[in-house]
């Protein structure tokens, strides 16, 4: 059977009225002469709840239409049961980072690094964190073109051309505040559009809303992992596993507040106490709107049981039904506030991306004694090169995903290298004394060392799965030769003597430059865990390894590196935690709950 798409002309237009009104709420703020505050902060001045809702569309994004109704259709609520409690991780989160931000009246959350490690650190994770911010951003981008390919029947690649050269374009043209109240317009309308899909489904299907769930759990799409035995064993082979998603969610969570983009969007808020009611707007909201997701990729899995159509995919068949059965002008209703999420969150990515170029490298390296007008061009600059790399990323993942045969969820994990060293760095200056300069460089090689031989793991043996016939070798995703683990020990051995022989000319860069022998240390662990597990583990086919298997490893070296620090390190001189410590809440915190 195939697709006769029944978008109309009507659709289209109503698309294009939506787009038109977000591109107008860009030019009538980018005429106001403004400064970088105002621009990239919106003044510090704009009322909680229009940020909360903000900053709820910014988590939320077309990323999030597309993986979660995908994963549910495909595997059921058992991944997203836990992401409940996220956004009250995420309060705690606020309540020990916050009144650090608003006390030094930051631009960016790594001036806080600073303070505690050292600014060479702080650069660094500067730069992972813009990276981390890409890959987002491209990933939303490359979520809308998987809509309207099954929505409208578009080739991705133009779709990832369209949203992220226009997307771009509306990044140079407006500011923070544009975004915050773009978001708002973009929040009513789909909510419209949310309430047409779920009519539309409850109608559709054979027993309305509590068949739509009920068929759906009796057919394996309920949370039946939570009932298996596997799902609480730490097998690399098992694709969750109970222990390794709730460190995730609990990690994610409280390392929220540490994300540019919620960062400037709560401190564009008058005051500490408005920033912390933002916080509850969004978590409030998020919630509801997860429920309404994980009820949608049931209600569509029922509803194509019962309606079979072979040409719909599971990640995409949300939008193959708003597409194909939703009447005009519902689907272009819903599409266009797809459209606008996909612009929304691409424009508030990209200009927190261009906030850490300005303020963390080009403001602090290049040109300290720069004034507005050029902080103006540098930041336009900044925002197209960065705009046009999103593009270029989003390609890539649709060619990662095709090749690998990934879900949504699964395709970051290729390209997160480098990522996992925010939360603990974060988490470990936030609350100890002890935390140096040298326990952050040796946890960031370790981390970034185990993060990068996972991810080769994790691409070689999915890669093998994909294309392994019966008759095949097992290759990479078999159990693996002992020479990859033999030769990161010889490199690590290698490079441990030159880390010496460096310290011993330069001795006060012996902190920054241990990262650099950690890093192989690190492949040569994830390694021989690779080493042991296959040979243990594999017989007569090969197999891939979870997606969220890399957070292991992670956990280990970071439970290990900060007990040794807690327990054995020096207590750092005054100067470097006084005042930012959470246990020292002093009366700069009190002042800034008056505020």
């Amino acid at each position: 059977m195939e697709h006769s798409l029944s978008l109309s002309h009507w659709d289209y237009v109503l698309m294009l009225l939506y787009t038109l009104v977000i591109i107008g709420i860009g030019i009538h703020f980018s005429r106001k002469k403004s400064t970088s505050t105002e621009y990239l902060l919106a003044g510090r001045s704009m009322h909680w709840l229009p940020v909360g809702i903000s900053m709820f569309m910014a988590l939320f994004s077309t990323y999030s239409l597309v993986m979660t109704p995908g994963e549910v259709y495909l595997y059921g609520i058992s991944l997203w049961v836990l992401h409940l409690i996220q956004p009250f991780i995420a309060i705690i989160s606020f309540a020990l980072f916050y009144r650090f931000f608003f006390k030094m009246k930051s631009f960016t959350t790594f001036e806080y690094l600073e303070y505690r490690y050292d600014k060479v650190f702080r650069l660094v994770l500067a730069f992972i964190s813009g990276y981390g911010g890409i890959l987002y951003i491209a990933m939303v981008v490359l979520a809308t073109a998987l809509i309207f390919e099954a929505a409208a029947g578009w080739p991705a690649w133009i779709t990832i051309l369209v949203v992220g050269l226009v997307g771009t374009t509306y990044a140079v043209m407006g500011g923070l505040k544009a975004v915050i109240w773009s978001d708002v317009f973009q929040f009513i309308v789909l909510g419209v559009g949310f309430v047409a899909i779920i009519y539309a489904l409850c109608t559709g299907i054979d027993g309305g809303a509590v068949r739509g769930v009920t068929y759906a759990f009796e057919h394996g799409r309920g949370a039946d992992r939570f009932t298996e035995a596997d799902f609480y064993k730490l097998s690399p082979y098992v694709r969750l596993s109970f222990w390794l998603l709730l460190w995730s969610v609990i990690t994610g969570g409280l390392s929220a507040a540490t994300n540019q983009t919620t960062m400037q969007l709560l401190v564009s808020t008058k005051s500490y106490k408005s920033a912390l009611r933002s916080q509850w707007v969004s978590a409030m909201l998020v919630i509801p709107v997860s429920l309404i997701l994980m009820f949608m990729g049931l209600s569509i899995f029922t509803y194509f049981s019962q309606h079979p159509d072979p040409t719909v995919k599971g990640q995409t068949a949300l939008f193959s039904f708003i597409a194909h059965k939703l009447p005009t002008p519902f689907p272009g209703l819903v599409l266009a506030a797809v459209l606008a999420a996909a612009m929304s969150t691409v424009v508030s990515g990209i200009n927190s991306t261009a906030t850490l170029y300005l303020k963390e490298l080009h403001q602090k390296y290049f040109n300290p004694d720069i004034d507005e007008q050029r902080q103006f061009i540098i930041s336009w600059r900044a925002v197209l090169i960065f705009g046009l790399f999103c593009t270029s990323m989003a390609l890539l993942l649709k060619y990662s995903s095709s090749m690998l045969s990934e879900t949504f969820v699964e395709m970051t994990t290729i390209f997160a290298i480098g990522g996992a060293i925010g939360f603990p760095a974060y988490i470990f200056a936030v609350l100890s004394r002890k935390a140096s300069s040298r326990f952050v460089w040796r946890l960031f090689g370790i981390m970034t060392g185990l993060q990068s031989g996972t991810t080769i793991w994790y691409a070689v043996s999915r890669r093998t799965t994909t294309t392994w016939k019966e008759g095949d070798a097992l290759g990479w995703g078999g159990p693996i030769p002992i020479w990859p683990f033999l030769l990161m020990c010889a490199m690590s051995i290698v490079i441990w003597v030159l880390y010496k022989l460096a310290i011993a000319k330069w001795p006060k860069w012996k902190d920054q430059l241990l990262a650099i022998p950690m890093l192989p240390f690190g492949m040569t662990v994830s390694m021989l865990i690779w080493y042991i597990v296959s040979h243990a583990s594999i017989i007569d086919k090969p197999r891939d390894l979870s997606f969220q298997w890399g957070h292991l490893p992670l956990v280990i070296s970071y439970i290990v590196i900060c007990a040794y620090t807690h327990f054995f390190g020096p207590e750092q001189p005054k100067e470097k935690y006084e005042g930012l410590v959470f246990t020292e809440r002093n009366d700069d915190y009190k002042q800034l709950k008056k505020g």
